[in-house]
């Protein structure tokens, strides 16, 4: 895979154009969920995980850690910095989730997977979502909705950009946002 970067015009910093990089980790996360649900011979989940891109390379951790993504987010990247993974061009966040439909439904935590589970005409659909962060700034977001075929395959749907807004998290921002300007601190080895 190869990394398109755009110089940033005064500072002479190489910043990675992160529409693009979100839609090669968006590519990376359906390859995964599609290997995942091909060994287990149908539908299964994926746990959440972190993707470092550093120009044409790619550095993937995941937590053993059951639970919430977001539970598992500080052990996965403490785990990545004790490996060394302190500078790179892109951090991103992969959950295999749900997402509403609905433009006026309300949730909290837990309710969409239980809406999705129990109500046959819930708007609740089983989604990637992929966040990532620049390591000089930026964000950007992509949601990919799938269904399973008849073989337990998902078959995926690139959702509208204005649906990733949705999946923007203020407790994501400030972890993943904490974690790069920690790395810029330290001596890089």
């Amino acid at each position: 895979m190869s990394c398109i970067h755009k110089q940033k015009a005064h500072t002479g910093i190489t910043m990675v154009d992160l529409e693009d990089e979100v839609m090669k980790v968006a590519k990376i996360a359906q390859l995964r969920k599609a290997e995942i649900c091909a060994e287990d011979n149908g539908i299964s989940d994926m746990q959440s995980f972190v993707v470092f891109g550093d120009g044409d390379r790619y550095a993937c951790r995941q937590s053993e850690i059951d639970g919430h993504p977001f539970q598992s987010l500080p052990f996965v990247l403490n785990d990545a910095y004790e490996d060394g993974l302190r500078s790179f061009d892109s951090l991103s966040v992969v959950i295999d989730g749900y997402i509403t439909e609905s433009k006026s439904d309300s949730y909290e935590k837990g309710d969409l997977r239980k809406d999705f589970i129990t109500n046959p005409s819930s708007s609740v659909v089983e989604c990637l979502t992929v966040v990532t962060y620049g390591y000089h700034g930026g964000s950007s977001a992509r949601v990919i909705k799938y269904v399973y075929n008849d073989r337990g395959l998902p078959e995926f749907t690139l959702l509208p950009e204005q649906e990733a807004s949705k999946s923007k998290s203020d407790v994501l921002d400030f972890v993943v946002s904490s974690y790069i300007d920690f790395c810029k601190e330290q001596p890089q080895s």
